[in-house]
């Protein structure tokens, strides 16, 4: 749904370093992404491996914005044994503003934290997307957690 969302705008805190504007974001092999993204006025957010200069890379969400720019988002709680090839995100909720309407952020196991859609409100959220692997066994635990949420936070 967020790839045909126009006008991103990312709002950053001064002292965030996992959600920031990234100018490198849409150059190398990712830059036919950043181009349809302002050839076609649309947001477009996709997962990949963020390079960390501390040492292991963290699982990400680069987002590209139609006016070109770029900004990323590492996944900040990871399911257990993930630790051994990535690091986690220091930032507990990134925001987008989309249109307008402030979009938080969320990787799989972000949503399994009561604290993650939480903190996603406190930072004006109004909309939680999520990129996640669901499996059919899982589905209505999943589901059943992230409508729980909504009640919640709504």
């Amino acid at each position: 749904m967020i790839r045909s969302l126009e006008a991103a705008r990312v709002r950053v805190a001064d002292r965030d370093t996992d959600v920031r504007a990234d100018s490198q974001v849409g150059h190398g092999p990712l830059r036919p992404l950043s181009e349809r993204a302002r050839q076609t006025g649309m947001t477009v957010v996709v997962g990949a491996p963020i390079s960390n200069p501390n040492g292991l890379p963290s699982i990400g969400a680069i987002t590209f914005h139609p006016d070109g720019r770029g900004s990323l988002y590492r996944k900040h709680f990871l399911h257990p044994g993930e630790e051994q090839y990535a690091a986690p995100g220091a930032a507990i909720s990134a925001l987008i503003d989309v249109r307008g309407v402030p979009v938080a952020l969320a990787i799989c196991a972000d949503t399994t934290h009561q604290a993650h859609p939480h903190a996603a409100v406190l930072a004006g959220a109004t909309l939680y997307v999520a990129g996640s692997v669901i499996t059919p066994g899982g589905y209505d635990k999943d589901t059943t957690q992230l409508a729980s949420h909504a009640r919640q936070f709504s």
